[in-house]
């Protein structure tokens, strides 16, 4: 899958650094994969505890004969840096690749990251109380991977840059909006279904809910402060005039005495001054 941008202002894409978001979430991945590899290789029992453990286990299910394995809370964040195998590995950090660039471009890498970690483990959350709810435990499987925070990133990617092109295996033009409707048209329904078919469609539809309630609620609380920015300037602008006008007065005071300004000055300065006093005893 390649891509190019039609959204006049982002011609050039965004080249991560080493210490970009992107690039430390990159080699989080592929380095925790590379040494469960080691493990796997040297002590196979080590790497099987220590997958069941880092894993996502959305109930108590029996993974070992007469060891029932259950869910623990760290699992929700564990479970983003683990995959099932080489080809996994890959397609979910190609798409944290393409996606990620430019989303932490835009918001900078703390929102970046704060994002992807929030609809990582809040999709891993949604899950498990999913799975609790519709799915027999004899069917629950761990679940591994950041496929749940590769569609958050892709909902945030169709509504930052919604008409951009991206080219389904090099050939195939398609907008990112369109796509995000398929993927979760697509996720939706294997969900609905109780699909057994060993992808956790679930946790990709979860990823997709998350990422909306986040955004609603990162706007709501940015137009939040937009507001209360606008209103602090006003308050400010309006000190500065009624001080600009009372050192008019002042002025008038000194050249014509107070018996020569008029009743609207006079009432205006006794305002002021009464204001003064209510600040400097408030109670």
């Amino acid at each position: 899958m390649r891509y190019q941008y039609t959204s006049t202002g982002y011609q050039q894409s965004f080249k991560p650094n080493q210490n970009s978001g992107v690039m430390i979430l990159l080699m989080i991945n592929i380095i925790a994969f590379i040494i469960l590899g080691f493990i796997q290789s040297a002590n196979y029992e080590l790497y099987y505890s220590l997958f069941n453990q880092l894993s996502l286990i959305p109930g108590d299910v029996l993974l070992t004969p007469g060891i029932t394995e259950k869910f623990q809370i760290w699992q929700c964040l564990t479970y983003l840096f683990l995959h099932g195998g080489i080809i996994h590995l890959f397609f979910n950090m190609l798409g944290l690749w393409f996606l990620g660039r430019d989303l932490e471009h835009t918001w900078g890498k703390e929102n970046f990251i704060k994002y992807y970690l929030a609809v990582g483990i809040g999709s891993g959350l949604l899950t498990v109380i999913y799975n609790l709810q519709f799915i027999n435990a004899n069917d629950i499987r761990p679940i591994v991977g950041a496929s749940g925070a590769i569609y958050g990133l892709l909902l945030a990617y169709g509504v930052l840059f919604p008409n951009r092109i991206l080219y389904i295996y090099g050939i195939f033009p398609v907008k990112v909006k369109n796509v995000v409707i398929f993927s979760g048209s697509i996720a939706f329904f294997y969900s609905i279904t109780l699909s057994n078919s060993g992808i956790s469609h679930i946790t990709h539809l979860a990823g997709i809910i998350v990422g909306i309630v986040y955004l609603q609620y990162w706007t709501h609380q940015k137009r939040s402060e937009k507001i209360l920015k606008l209103h602090d300037n006003d308050i400010f602008t309006e000190r500065m005039n009624r001080q600009k006008k009372m050192d008019q007065i002042l002025d008038k005071v000194i050249d014509v005495g107070w018996d020569g300004l008029s009743r609207e000055d006079k009432d205006f300065l006794k305002e002021q001054s009464g204001n003064y006093r209510d600040n400097e005893n408030p109670n």
